[in-house]
């Protein structure tokens, strides 16, 4: 994960001196954030945005803050990067080009050089010009052919117009045409001199030498470009055109300066002040007006254009006061005063400085050792009391207001000597004179106010208020808060303020100041500092979110902001800011959203960078964890908001964010995606932006899925059909044999019943002829006895061959062949038995039929009972009827 360094440039010391412009903010970068080599030896930007660098390690580039590296046919120094026709042309040891391809980069060679490493590239008509140390290497773009042409010793080259102008070492100055080389002379300001860079600016030709020389040819003469003292004797290495009023120049051991027509130096920015590395190989000017510089050692993108500047960043400052044209600071390492060249710290002052008062035109100093006067450019001390905090005057009086670290003290001017009067019950106030009411009144921290009225006898007269809490000293006046609202104190009372733009501010506030002309106001409000502008509309402008990054800086409970000449004052922990609410961009800000890159986790961190292909991103099948990354072009002081939707997954958007600088989807199936991005920038505008990207799908998710599913479906129905037959067969068949146990049981119901009914038939008959049988026995005749055997015999003859053979059989088949198979041991007259037992006939009636007696009936049954080996108590018939 990058880590970037914001570094608002410091000063070299208590007594270096600035622009009167101030320092720019920047951005500083190391090889550990943006992953590839320390040096940058070339830098190139094209029409998107994305920024190029020639880096030791390869094509380094930058996509709004994400970083990306790629190689020639072997990792090793890109010495010169130019952007043409959408081709990242690159040279080091090696020549070839970069062509974007969905979101990536694939690089062509065209092979090793011959002649050194590459220094310079250019575009001459249809071929593309490759500067070595001692060769020139064109390659036509139609035929794709190689041209060679060698030389003692290249200095640069540079493309003036339309034509490409060429310096050797020799002091030869020419140009460049039908891929040779047209000498105009040699110049003696040339010769054996070397020319690090050309570059082109109002007009004419610039050449940067390394020996510290600024020069220029207006096509005729070589002229000296005077530079400033500071520069003299330093060795320069690279330079640019920044804009039409100023160029920018990069020194081996000083850092970066930019440079005036008049060869005044507008910036000057090197290690001692936060630049990474003093040494600047390369620089290049974006949209924006940001100089990117590619150092020895990392690179850095310095923000020219911002309202926001740092005019002194070496002490926690406290107040800030202007006095007989020169603006004072009172800060914690003493007192600073500005010149024509930033600000200097005043000899023996070293301490803390808490207030800066000007009395009957006297700069008054508030100094921890004591109250000092300034006086022809030098501090008096005037008063010895330990650490003064404050001073209040009574106008046209002599009697003034100490606010000390002993309390407040009354005191009258005899002279110039103070004369203290008596000491009052106050502790560490602010205090501040109000002219309208004629009375200083007193602010304790954390209380309440105090009216403090002269009266005629010079005494003093004490009113507190409990309820107000602020008192507020402005250009348009004194005014009040009670943590509510702004009040005006006027005829004995307070009354909230009617002005424009103070009616609406409410809460609590620690400091509030107004613009000379009322129509902006600045205050703190939450520890956040708040800005409204009333423009020439009437419209009210809130700059509150331009200023959000600097509200963590202020000192808590010794806020302190100012309104002069069109710009915000703010005393911070480490020294002032401006903020100029009217300034005026001298380049186009774009401030679009972009959609920086796509990464795809589940596909070894694959990235696609923006710009992408007009139909958006296209990945193979399978669910996509994709992480993508925000940005905007911005300065370091900007406030940036995101949300954001993924259609068609989501219809709401997210929530404003400004930490929401990436989104995370997991799992996206296969289909077409749309995210959509919108931002804005410091609380303004919304805009938009979007992209499209398309998940291929898997095969059962196209329209190849209805094969196999009409298939399916298809199987199925003839399944279901095929299931359907059978279930209808076998219910039919189950219904069959349904119906024929039905009849069966019908059947041997009925033939149950007949048996029954033939039984009982057989067994009266028995039973009758039985006794037949006994009357006719005790008869004692021959005849009588051949008619007794007929009757036995019938008996008997009836009961085997009907009766159990026929109906018994067919009813109870089943019983007769389970209970045979389960005890083989029974024998014919067993079955018969367990059968009558079966049908529940009683001893008697089983007697009849078998025509035995009752008693044999008792020893056949005990028979069968150990041949079922039945328990004892266990009833036979019981068990019989259940098997």
């Amino acid at each position: 994960m990058r880590k970037l360094f914001f570094v608002l440039f410091l000063l070299m010391s208590w007594s270096y001196t600035f622009s009167q412009k101030g320092l720019p903010n920047g951005i500083n970068y190391d090889k550990n954030d943006y992953g590839a080599g320390r040096q940058n030896w070339d830098i190139d930007i094209d029409e998107d945005g994305i920024v190029y660098f020639g880096n030791s390690n390869g094509l380094l580039y930058n996509v709004f803050g994400d970083w990306g590296l790629k190689t020639m046919t072997e990792p090793g120094d890109v010495r010169a990067v130019f952007v043409h026709n959408d081709t990242i042309w690159c040279g080091g040891n090696e020549i070839g080009y970069f062509t974007k391809l969905n979101g990536d980069y694939k690089f062509t060679s065209l092979g090793k050089t011959t002649g050194g490493p590459v220094w310079n590239i250019e575009a001459l008509e249809d071929h593309i010009v490759y500067q070595c140390e001692n060769q020139i290497i064109y390659y036509n773009t139609n035929n794709q052919s190689l041209h060679y042409e060698n030389y003692s010793k290249i200095g640069s080259i540079a493309k003036w117009d339309t034509v490409i102008w060429m310096v050797l070492n020799d002091g030869i100055l020419g140009y460049l045409e039908n891929l040779r080389f047209i000498s105009i002379g040699t110049f003696s300001e040339l010769k054996n001199r070397e020319v690090r860079k050309m570059f082109i600016y109002n007009d004419l030709l610039y050449f940067v030498m390394l020996d510290g020389e600024l020069l220029n040819f207006n096509g005729t003469n070589i002229n000296n470009v005077l530079l400033s003292e500071t520069l003299r004797g330093k060795s320069l290495f690279t330079g640019n055109i920044y804009s039409d009023s100023s160029f920018c120049l990069g020194t081996v051991a000083d850092g970066f300066v930019q440079i005036d027509d008049n060869g005044t130096i507008l910036k000057h920015i090197n290690s001692e002040v936060g630049l990474l590395d003093d040494t600047v190989l390369s620089m290049m000017t974006d949209k924006e007006g940001n100089i990117w510089l590619g150092l020895d050692y990392g690179i850095a993108k310095i923000d020219i254009e911002s309202p926001i500047n740092s005019i002194f960043n070496s002490a926690a400052t406290y107040d800030l006061i202007d006095y007989k044209n020169h603006t004072y600071l009172a800060t914690n390492k003493g007192l600073f005063v500005s010149s024509k060249d930033g600000f200097k710290f005043v000899e023996n002052t070293g301490g803390q400085v808490w207030k800066l008062r000007v009395i009957n035109n006297d700069l008054y100093v508030c100094h921890n050792n004591g109250l000092f006067k300034l006086e022809n450019d030098q501090l008096k001390q005037v008063e010895f009391f330990t650490g003064f905090i404050d001073i209040a005057h009574f106008e046209a009086t002599d009697y003034y207001l100490f606010s000390t670290y002993i309390g407040l003290i009354l005191v009258k001017r005899e002279g110039d000597q103070f004369i203290s009067l008596r000491k009052l019950n106050l502790w560490y106030p602010k205090l501040v004179y109000d002219k309208t009411n004629n009375c200083i009144w007193a602010e304790i921290k954390d209380d309440k106010i105090y009216k403090l009225s002269l009266k005629e006898n010079f005494e003093i007269l004490q009113q507190d208020f409990p309820d107000i809490k602020k008192v507020f000293d402005t250009d348009k006046g004194v005014f009040f808060s009670n943590d509510k609202e702004i009040l005006k104190y006027k005829n004995h009372q307070f009354s909230k303020v009617t002005q424009s733009l103070l009616d609406e501010v409410e809460g609590v506030i620690k400091s509030l100041n107004i613009s000379t002309d009322g129509r902006a106001i600045a205050y703190v409000q939450n520890d956040k500092i708040r800005h409204q502008v009333l423009l020439s509309d009437g419209n009210v402008h809130s700059f509150d979110a331009s200023l959000e990054i600097l509200s963590d800086n202020l000192i808590k409970n010794s806020e302190f902001i100012k309104i002069k000449n069109d710009k915000l004052f703010i005393a911070e922990d480490r020294g002032v800011k401006t903020f100029d609410y009217n300034y005026k961009y001298n380049f186009k800000k774009n401030n679009n959203p972009i959609i920086s890159t796509a990464t795809i986790l589940n596909d070894s961190n694959k990235k696609y960078y923006f710009p992408y292909s007009k139909g958006g991103i296209f990945l193979n099948s399978g669910n996509k964890d994709i992480n993508f990354n925000f940005n905007i072009n911005k300065t370091a002081f900007d406030y940036v908001e995101y949300r954001y939707r993924l259609l068609p997954k989501e219809e709401t958007w997210t929530k404003w964010d400004a930490n929401a600088q990436s989104a995370l989807y997991t799992q996206l199936k296969g289909g077409r995606y749309t995210l959509q991005l919108q931002s804005r920038l410091n609380g303004g505008e919304t805009k938009e932006t979007f992209l499209k990207f398309t998940i291929e799908k898997l095969w059962h998710q196209t329209g190849l899925i209805i094969i196999p599913i009409a298939l399916i479906v298809l199987v199925w129905l003839f399944g279901v059909v095929i299931i359907m037959s059978r279930i209808n067969r076998k219910k039919l068949i189950k219904q069959e044999r349904v119906y024929k146990q039905q009849n069966m049981q019908k059947t041997l119901a009925m033939k149950n019943e007949q048996l029954l009914q033939y039984t009982e038939i057989i067994s009266h008959k028995n039973e009758f002829l039985n006794r037949i049988k006994l009357g006719l026995e005790k008869i004692n005749d021959p005849k009588i006895k051949r008619w007794v055997n007929t009757i036995s015999k019938e008996v008997n003859n009836e009961k085997k061959e009907f009766l159990f053979h026929k109906l018994f059989s067919e009813v109870h088949q089943d019983f007769i062949s389970r209970i045979t198979k389960t005890y083989p041991s029974i024998t014919s007259n067993d079955v018969r038995m367990l059968s009558y037992i079966r049908i529940n006939l009683d001893k008697i009636e089983i007697s009849n039929l078998m025509n035995i007696s009752p008693r044999s009936i008792d020893m056949s049954r005990y028979r069968i009972r150990k041949k079922l080996k039945l328990a004892k108590g266990t009833d036979l018939n019981q068990f019989v009827r259940e098997f």
